[in-house]
């Protein structure tokens, strides 16, 4: 694989599409955007896992309106002159986009990364801690005074 190759897998280029006359570049999202993008999509993501996007629309519209100005860059505007059934194709256009990024790439690097830091800690001190010692949890025997 060439450089480009490897930075092209890493970075994908954005999905430019049109609707309603209105150009739209989407791309997986970038870290400052997650958090909100996350926090507008909790009302209608179920609706979005069930493959409903019109109940998302219409259900929670202003939901659904927050999420696309988040992930696309583009004016609350942009999306309420829509009709519906476009508004439901950028919607699904961002959330396959950002599912397949999520199950593509994030999730192969998070187990990348916790099989290296295991790895580590067993090689330094013979095991790798479970999530129960690492969580805080952990209670001392008192001490004999």
């Amino acid at each position: 694989m060439s450089n480009s190759e490897d930075l092209e897998a890493l970075f994908p280029e954005q999905r430019h599409i049109t609707i309603a006359g209105v150009a739209v570049a989407l791309g997986p999202l970038k870290v400052r955007q997650f958090g909100a993008f996350s926090k507008a999509a909790e009302p209608f993501a179920g609706f979005v896992i069930a493959g409903d996007y019109l109940a998302a629309v219409v259900q929670h519209y202003d939901a659904v309106i927050t999420a696309l100005e988040i992930a696309t860059g583009q004016p609350a505007a942009v999306f309420e002159d829509m009709t519906s059934d476009q508004v439901m194709q950028v919607l699904a256009e961002v959330m396959e986009i950002n599912l397949r990024f999520f199950a593509e790439r994030l999730l192969p690097v998070r187990d990348q990364l916790r099989e290296r830091m295991q790895a580590i800690t067993k090689a330094s001190i013979g095991q790798p801690p479970s999530p129960a010692s690492s969580a805080g949890g952990t209670t001392l025997p008192p001490s004999e005074s």
